[in-house]
């Protein structure tokens, strides 16, 4: 049997989706649907059941899953020991982090290329840990205040979050309770809000700190920001003190198999000292 056919049957089985499976295999929704085909053809079996977008796992696939599973987890554990014996400073390195425009995290990755030329760094964005139990990527920036304790960790800098509004539209002086606010989508600030002022309008909910920080930027409305992202920005104005209970810290993580791994070493070392000295 081919191991990639276990690993989509996985993965389409954990997410529902042709798509979402294609998605972070980086193949195409018809490639994901004609293998799968294929290995019902070839073992006589039914494991999906159509549902439009859904996929929906067969009564014979679900006790297939828990195996799948199982295998799937061997293999990744597999992959990530052979890579752990890796002493060469070249070849591809993964690393995840969150933002996209962040000129600091930029810069220090384009430092990090003209001295390790021979390391292709393979960046993606994204918001979530998981990548590293994956095997997606092998270095991960995320803010978190709870490092999941099979990960090798970093810390950074911390994040102080105040509330922040165009210079422009708003002055120190400002009521707050009577001007919009951009909040975020995960409800970070929800309870400081019904505290300090809960008959203020929310104008819109924002999933992202980019997002969160354009909007307030642009002078649609009042909200709080980490003033390592605020400090860059000369149309923001501060207009309340760093929120007592609100930091969280910046982190580099790795899997804790990969300790012996020269290149990951080697990069998160070189990011370490590099975004310690413009983020501190």
């Amino acid at each position: 049997m081919n191991w990639n056919d276990i690993k989509i049957f996985t993965l389409v089985g954990q997410t529902g989706s042709f798509s979402a499976a294609a998605k972070q295999l980086n193949m195409d929704h018809s490639s994901i649907s004609r293998r799968m085909r294929q290995l019902e053809k070839q073992h006589n079996i039914n494991l999906f059941e159509r549902d439009g977008p859904r996929v929906i796992l067969s009564p014979e696939a679900h006790h297939l899953l828990a195996s799948a599973r199982q295998a799937t987890s061997f293999a990744k554990q597999f992959e990530r020991e052979l890579k752990a014996n890796e002493n060469d400073l070249q070849g591809k390195l993964g690393f995840s982090t969150l933002y996209a425009s962040e000129g600091r995290i930029m810069k220090a990755l384009a430092d990090f290329s003209r001295q390790y030329p021979d390391i292709e760094l393979d960046i993606k964005l994204s918001q979530t840990i998981e990548d590293l139990d994956s095997n997606s990527t092998d270095v991960v920036l995320r803010v978190t205040n709870n490092p999941t304790p099979h990960f090798i960790g970093k810390r950074i800098a911390t994040n102080h979050f105040a509330v922040y509004a165009n210079k422009n539209f708003f002055t120190p002086d400002t009521d707050l309770s009577q001007v919009p606010w951009i909040l975020w989508s995960s409800q970070f600030t929800d309870a400081w809000m019904a505290q300090h002022y809960p008959e203020a309008k929310c104008i819109s909910r924002i999933n992202t700190a980019e997002g969160v920080l354009a909007a307030i930027a642009a002078g649609m409305g009042v909200g709080h920001l980490s003033h390592l992202a605020a400090i860059r920005d000369d149309r923001l104005i501060q207009l309340l003190p760093p929120v007592e209970g609100l930091d969280i810290d910046f982190w580099l993580l790795y899997h804790q198999d990969l300790r012996g791994n020269k290149k990951v070493r080697v990069f998160v070392d070189f990011m370490l000292t590099a975004l310690r000295n413009v983020w501190s």
